[in-house]
């Protein structure tokens, strides 16, 4: 009796944690598309991990098939494209006949981090998966199993189809594609010997030299290679890892089922109990997914690995500072080093007065240092610490966090009110709404730019989202260091936060509108109901009156109480305009789920419950083959503008779990 219990306490951890494989999450994302027809056809969407730069998708299928492909890759480097309809399309031979199988079935399925195409040819069943073993490769397990009696004799083919003339020859025992004005290089290796042959300029086939003999009942696993390098020195170099991923198939897929695993359960055991009841981690896992689309690892300019906004637009290939601080954010959840490396990303790029740029690309002349992006650096690593304990990366980059938290006093002071306005550095208004994050939104019209400083220049108003967060971002400042044992700052930010709240109510809080709004230099209220108005909310300086004044404001059905509920911009306002303003009308996820958090926060919780539930279901992102969008259309929930965005699903996933 004892050994039974002993065993049943052994085996429970085993069978919980096994809910959590990648296997039990298919379909999430879709990533099963057309074939592009070219190489610059847009990427409607693709998976790629482990930091990788380039992504493959599925082919939409037919009942039968001769090929089973996966499509791309699609590239991420200087000038993005599709690289190949395939680089390795799989097939059977007949090794008696000469001809290739035709299947009488077929299925693809996507899972986290992993694409499936399974083939039947009468007695012969084929699976071919594809996952990242690296981030420069992508490993295909091909498993053919003889389920008859018969003993089959066949030949493993592969098929490449690329887009344009290339150079493709056979270095030692694989093939190494270059193209004509690209810098890159894939290679393409197959295990045991194989014959290659090129038709054509644009097309290559590789099969193997001896028939296998397949007896009844036997399988045979074969293990193919994509890689992408920068250049051939490099692939030489890593020549001997790719020999170790073509050998260890097996090791690389339980590598790959442990981390994905890993990641899900640490979402799935911290989910809220609502979160929970309403069985959202789904949606939690396709969040993981959206935000390891969007990873990749150091290159060139960038020192360390972070997150693009969106793979699927190639306006968002860099790293944008605010999109990085919450991006890390979610990261700590489940991938603590990626998000330690985004922080550090954006840090190892500020300038010598602090300033971390607003955008920061692999090629450095493109690094935009016109303006920096909303201040919530600390907030974000001081998330990551409260989840990771790490103190020593906090010791690490609290001098650059004071350093940039200074920086906005000494740059964006007008009068030197202690009170912050956006600006730029060249002393364009354009530069200067970007800085604000909320591109050419509707408050800003009409403001002029005053010089402040030396090559700084900020507009004639003061707003109550920056000066928020830095309210925000003092308290966590005071928070790290009284983490890290510095009592006499953590207490000086204490303070210095404690007076800005009460500074900030006294200044942007207009009681007859029963809202916060900015304000000009000269103390006119620049009246414009939009989402900044609603951050003291979530940061919880509000006085008991003025949560009960923004909670009727920001749910009237006039304003922001809509379909998908919290748009940027008040409905009733005439500049209104969700398919086109961009800040002025759409939902924006991480605005909502400020909104959301400063009920739940204030003690609405019930209310807050409601608009997650609202949110999440008038926008369909919780159903299968649903992305999750840039931001979303307040009257209809229709996703807009770039597919998988790393911010909003970072933000949804910070609602879905405990904090």
């Amino acid at each position: 009796m004892k050994t039974n219990t002993l065993l049943l306490l052994l085996l429970l951890p085993l069978s919980l944690f096994s809910q959590y494989q990648p296997t039990n999450f298919p379909d999430l994302l879709p990533l099963e598309i057309s074939t592009p027809r070219s190489a610059i056809s847009p990427p409607s969407y693709f998976m790629a991990d482990q930091g990788s730069w380039f992504g493959f998708a599925l082919p939409k299928q037919t009942s039968t098939n001769q090929f089973a492909s996966f499509i791309g890759p699609y590239s991420m480097n200087e000038n993005p494209r599709w690289i190949a309809k395939t680089l390795a399309a799989f097939h059977l031979i007949n090794a008696d006949n000469n001809q290739i199988l035709t299947s009488t079935s077929n299925s693809t399925h996507s899972f986290p981090g992993r694409l499936e195409f399974s083939m039947n040819y009468n007695d012969l069943m084929c699976t071919i998966e594809l996952i990242f073993g690296s981030d420069h490769t992508a490993l295909i397990r091909s498993t053919v199993i003889n389920t008859g009696e018969e003993t089959k004799r066949i030949i493993i083919g592969w098929k490449g189809e690329l887009f344009q003339n290339s150079n493709h020859v056979l270095v030692e025992d694989h093939l190494s594609i270059t193209f004509p004005n690209r810098q890159e290089v894939y290679t393409v290796k197959v295990q045991g010997d194989n014959r290659i042959e090129f038709p054509t300029d644009s097309t290559y086939l590789i099969t193997s030299l001896k028939p296998i003999v397949l007896k009844g009942k036997a399988l045979n696993i074969c293990s193919t290679l994509i890689s992408q390098y920068d250049d051939s020195d490099l692939a030489s170099l890593e020549s001997l890892k790719m020999e170790e991923l073509l050998w260890n198939t097996s090791v690389s897929f339980n590598q790959y089922t442990k981390r994905w695993t890993g990641y899900v359960s640490s979402i799935a055991t911290r989910l809220t109990h609502e979160a929970d009841s309403l069985k959202l981690l789904p949606l939690a896992v396709k969040c993981i997914q959206t935000l390891t689309t969007n990873w990749r690892t150091q290159k060139q300019g960038l020192p360390h690995a972070g997150l693009f906004p969106s793979s699927f637009y190639t306006g968002f290939y860099g790293f944008w500072a605010w999109d990085s601080w919450k991006q890390a954010a979610a990261l700590a959840y489940f991938s603590p080093n990626l998000a330690k490396d985004q922080i550090k990303t954006m840090f190892a790029l500020a300038d010598s007065t602090g300033m971390v740029p607003d955008v920061i690309y692999a090629d450095p002349k493109e690094n935009n240092f016109r303006n920096t992006k909303p201040p919530l650096a600390a907030w974000a690593v001081e998330k990551y610490l409260n989840l990771t304990s790490d103190t020593a990366f906090a010791r690490e980059i609290f001098p650059s966090l004071v350093k940039y938290h200074k920086w906005w006093y000494r740059h964006r002071d007008n009068n030197l009110n202690n009170l912050c306005s956006w600006g730029s550095c060249d002393g364009t208004s354009l530069a200067a709404t970007w800085e604000s994050g909320m591109d050419k939104a509707v408050r800003f019209n009409n403001l002029q730019m005053v010089k402040s400083s030396e090559n700084s220049y900020n507009f004639t108003s003061e707003s109550v989202d920056l000066n928020t967060w830095l309210y925000i971002e003092k308290l966590k400042l005071s928070s790290i260091a009284s983490k890290l044992g510095k009592k006499s700052i953590a207490q000086t930010y204490a303070t210095d936060a404690n007076q800005l709240s009460k500074t900030i109510i006294k200044s942007f809080w207009n009681k007859s509108r029963g809202y916060f709004f900015d304000k000009t230099l000269d103390g006119k209220w620049i009246e414009v109901y939009g989402c900044e108005g609603w951050l003291p909310l979530y940061a919880g300086i509000c006085l008991p009156e003025q949560v009960d004044a923004i909670t009727k404001t920001i749910t009237s059905d006039n304003l922001f109480n809509t379909y998908t509920p919290f748009p940027s911009l008040a409905k009733s306002h005439p500049s209104f305009d969700p398919a086109k303003g961009y800040w002025n009308g759409p939902v924006w996820i991480d605005q909502a789920a400020f909104a959301i958090e400063g009920l739940r926060n204030s003690g609405k919780k019930q209310l807050a419950l409601k608009y997650l539930i609202q949110l999440i279901n008038s926008t369909r992102m919780a159903e299968k083959g649903i992305p999750i969008y840039e931001n979303y259309n307040p009257l209809t929930g229709e996703g807009l503008n770039a597919q998988g965005f790393s911010w909003s699903a970072a933000h949804i996933l910070m609602l879905l779990v405990k904090p």
